[in-house]
């Protein structure tokens, strides 16, 4: 769109779809990255960086300080902070989203300028009366280039990517809400990102996804009055589910590496913290796990807890054998290769401090929770419909003072859409009842009471027992199908020798 009258021009970034020939898979890392390479390759000499909350985030799951600086980046600042001195040399690169907030922000920018020329990027799509408030307030003309680019998104994994935005059941309000326009702007820009136009599919007795797909639908389409897609032999799916068709799966204790991480410590764009750990080191307290800077990430990020010591031990041999290897050194020219081989050495102990300490936390909160026990239970409640056997189940949890109350309450919670649903019997609607009394005993609160309570009344629940959601869901036998892994897994668990993972974890320890 050409507004020369204001002396400003947005056009859209058609750079990524330029390298490497676009995206021919959909991996959002990778769209990403070609996308804030065209950026900061576009612009030559010294830079400054301006950006918002959720583009600091954007950046910074793809691009580490080290990559920024090697864009010859000397500076990053929020659009909102005051700036101490001008620099003029500079120019700023300014990747926003186009909030009212970031809009006024970089009104008053352009007003007094800090920097000698900017280049504005945004997120998403912005509106005609937005720039010509720029343009008004660019009264030195040091505005060089306005560009609209699709990255409105954290790209956590190429195949995983999330909007930093509030609990989605904000998304089941009547009505349009912030957080669904923020959905369905996020949607469309990982759309147009990959370069695609996408066939939406949604279930139809969820309103919320109805609606959803409704205002997905009209983003894309005002946006694509501007893009040129190219031509592909099909078209992808963007399937739109309701996360109350399956109200089991996320009662359910992950077993596999980094999903134990995200569960049990909790994983924030990629960043762990393990401050709370004793006797830790300072440089550990917060940990990168990205599967594009740590190869032992990448190979064994879905490996099951019970294989993970095998697997260390492997890392820790390898780290062992180049320890020794650097230990002598007796010429100029042994000297040289450990110089030569340092930057590698560094990196992988730094891999062995990380997991050996993150691998340990995760082997201490488990036997500490007691969570073989737990798990097991969660799978006898998940995968089988026999009422004795589930209150065996229970009331051998119950009786274990180690477990916490919140896998207390969500072992009751399996209990009640098992069993207790809808045309429950009253015998089990009393042992529902008493299984809340426990726990108010234990601590719980009203407010954890009532939505167990209201659970039994789940929308979904009656269809789901009887097999079938409206829509096309799978019902209990489908939905729960996954839970017959963690059986294995747990099975795997309970049979291996837990010195073995202790005794790894141990040696690790001593070496570093």
């Amino acid at each position: 769109r050409d507004i020369a009258s204001h002396r400003v021009c947005v056009k859209e970034n058609n750079r990524q779809g330029e390298k490497k020939g676009g995206m021919g898979a959909l991996d959002v890392r990778l769209a990403l990255q070609l996308y804030l390479d065209g950026i900061f390759d576009g612009v030559g000499g010294m830079k400054a960086l301006l950006t918002d909350d959720d583009t600091t985030g954007f950046l910074s799951v793809v691009y580490s300080q080290t990559t920024i600086l090697q864009k010859e980046v000397y500076l990053v600042e929020k659009i909102s902070a005051p700036r101490k001195e001008k620099c003029y040399h500079m120019k700023a690169l300014c990747i926003l989203r186009p909030t009212s907030e970031n809009m006024e922000a970089l009104r008053k920018e352009l007003q007094d300028p800090t920097f000698g020329e900017y280049f504005l990027y945004f997120t998403s799509a912005v509106q005609q009366h937005q720039i010509s408030t720029l343009a008004e307030a660019d009264q030195l003309e040091v505005v060089k280039e306005v560009q609209e680019v699709y990255i409105d998104y954290y790209a956590v994994e190429p195949h995983l990517f999330h909007f930093n935005v509030a609990p989605s059941s904000n998304l089941t309000d009547y009505g349009e809400t912030p957080t669904m326009e923020r959905v369905a702007a996020g949607l469309a820009s990982v759309m147009l990102s990959l370069k695609k136009k996408p066939v939406i599919r949604f279930s139809t007795s969820s309103t919320a996804t109805c609606r959803l797909a409704a205002q997905v639908t009209r983003v894309l389409e005002q946006s694509l009055r501007n893009v040129n897609l190219p031509r592909s032999d099909s078209d992808p799916l963007l399937l739109i589910l309701d996360r109350r068709d399956d109200p089991v799966t996320p009662l359910l204790h992950p077993w596999t590496f980094q999903a134990m991480v995200h569960e049990m410590i909790g994983i924030d764009n990629n960043r762990v913290s393990l401050g709370h750990v004793q006797n830790i080191k300072k440089e550990l307290e917060e940990v990168v796990l990205s599967s594009d800077q740590d190869d032992f990430f990448r190979q064994h990020q879905y490996t099951s807890f019970g294989d993970l010591g095998t697997q260390l031990k492997g890392l820790v041999d390898e780290f062992q054998v180049t320890h020794r290897s650097n230990e002598n050194i007796e010429t100029l020219e042994d000297m040289q290769r450990f110089i030569e081989a340092y930057p590698e050495f560094r990196k992988l102990r730094s891999s062995v401090e990380k997991h050996t300490f993150l691998i340990g936390e995760l082997s201490r909160m488990v036997g500490e929770a007691e969570m073989m026990e737990v798990s097991e239970a969660e799978q006898d409640l998940a995968c089988s419909d026999d009422y004795s056997g589930s209150v065996k189940a229970l009331d051998r949890v119950f009786s274990n003072p180690k477990v916490q109350q919140k896998n207390l309450i969500n072992l009751v919670a399996l209990f009640g859409l098992r069993h207790c649903a809808f045309s429950a019997k009253a015998g089990r609607l009393d042992q529902f009842d008493s299984y809340i009394q426990r726990l108010k005993v234990k601590g719980m609160s009203s407010t954890q009471e009532q939505l167990l309570r209201d659970l039994l009344q789940y929308p979904f629940s009656n269809a789901f027992l009887k097999g079938g959601v409206p829509g096309g869901s799978r019902g209990a036998v489908g939905l729960l199908s996954a839970a017959k892994e963690h059986i294995k897994v747990s099975r795997q668990l309970s049979t291996m020798p837990r010195r073995v993972l202790e005794h790894e974890l141990e040696f690790a320890h001593t070496l570093l």
